[in-house]
């Protein structure tokens, strides 16, 4: 049995599934999609919906699960954005686009518009190709520190040190 706070989530999403409204986008997180559209779904609701009006959906959270990516598209709709990025981050600052999620399911994508990417390893060096390192991120969107911690060596020589681990392959996806 799903928690309380859970199965009425997963229930208002099947009522606006079944009531037919417009929806233009939807944002969720990839256990939120995990949860709608996955083994707790009900696959009548999923295939009597109409999404006509559906152009665009999101995972934020953690990197939307190829299998779940794919079987997502090809019931829904093909405009899935996977976003990856912390408050601090202003949020976003890695992105799948659509065009990029069936080659690249399970990435989190590349690095956002005016962001850049840093993996770390255990010194500060910049991680290799295919080498696991903590994701740090350099841009405007990123907040210069915290209020009353302007020390917090999360914030250090302009990047935001995550804490997140992450590989980057040779084509650049995280």
């Amino acid at each position: 049995r799903l928690p309380g706070l859970v199965a009425r989530e997963l229930r208002s999403r099947r009522a606006v599934l079944r009531t037919g409204a417009m929806v233009r986008a939807l944002e969720r997180t990839a256990s939120g999609w995990r949860l709608t559209f996955g083994s707790a779904a009900d696959p009548e609701v999923i295939e009597s919906a109409d999404v006509s009006s559906l152009r665009i959906t999101a995972s934020s959270g953690s990197a939307l699960a190829g299998d779940l990516a794919n079987q997502f598209m090809d019931t829904f709709t093909d405009s899935v954005y996977n976003f990856y990025g912390a408050t601090e981050t202003g949020p976003v600052s890695i992105v799948l686009r659509p065009e990029e999620a069936f080659a690249h399911a399970g990435a989190a994508g590349r690095p956002a518009l005016g962001c850049t990417i840093r993996l770390a390893g255990d010194e500060g060096d910049i991680a290799g190709v295919d080498r696991v390192g903590e994701i740090w991120v350099r841009g405007p969107n990123v907040m210069q520190g915290y209020w009353r911690n302007p020390d917090h060596p999360a914030f250090a020589d302009g990047w935001f040190r995550t804490g997140d681990l992450a590989r980057r392959d040779a084509a650049g996806y995280y």
